[in-house]
């Protein structure tokens, strides 16, 4: 990973001011023996909101616009994913693919930040959204 996204992690990021709304791009390498190389290359797109009071609905207004602005149409239906809290989760379809999780950050994952704000966020595949 890059170290510039590293740095823009909400763990590395306490000591500036809230609310904090942080935003990267960068390629993520997955094992898959379907590729010459054995390995998976997606790029991706995170979003991050960390403040007092954010929820589902903060963060996917920010997606809802996203999509808007890109004139793409999209599903949403409930899942389960152990970064987020259960019933406050949910995946992403658009061009008939799953391309996103969003949703609130499981307490579990903001306390092993080291945070003391709720976090909601999105990870959106480009590669799997444009091609």
């Amino acid at each position: 990973m890059d170290d510039s996204l590293i740095n823009r992690s909400p763990e590395n990021n306490k000591h500036y001011d809230y609310p904090q709304k942080i935003f990267g791009v960068g390629t993520v390498f997955k094992k898959n023996e379907k590729f010459e190389t054995g390995v998976e290359e997606n790029d991706r797109l995170s979003v991050l909101i960390c403040r007092d009071k954010t929820d589902f609905t903060e963060i996917k207004q920010i997606m809802d616009y996203l999509f808007r602005c890109l004139d793409i149409k999209y599903d949403i239906e409930d899942t389960e994913h152990s970064s987020f809290i259960p019933g406050r989760v949910a995946r992403i379809i658009a061009k008939n693919k799953k391309i996103a999780y969003i949703g609130e950050i499981h307490p579990a994952v903001i306390e092993n930040w080291g945070l003391e704000f709720p976090v909601t966020a999105f990870e959106l595949n480009l590669t799997e959204l444009f091609f």
